[in-house]
């Protein structure tokens, strides 16, 4: 690690940093498990979501399908949903 950036991605969700970098450095050295975590916990801690849930869609012998939930707060009153898969 030779370089950080401190940046509101409210503000400006544009990183100044090439297309996938981050990609091979924290998706490729995880599991399944692990990268639900990861997008859970980016769900999570962003403050705009209730709490996450996890879902393993797997078919089978298939491809690996997880879906992960989350409900977007809406302080105005009632309630939209988000999903990732």
């Amino acid at each position: 690690l030779s370089d950080f950036v401190v940046q509101d991605l409210n503000e400006n969700p544009h990183l100044p940093f090439g297309t996938a970098t981050f990609d091979v450095v924290t998706w490729l050295n995880t599991n399944d498990a692990e990268h639900c975590w990861i997008i859970g916990s980016y769900i999570h801690y962003s403050g705009a979501f209730d709490p996450p849930t996890v879902q393993d869609l797997t078919i089978g012998d298939g491809d690996p399908v997880f879906m992960i939930s989350a409900v977007r707060r809406n302080d105005i009153g009632g309630k939209s949903s988000l999903r990732w898969q």
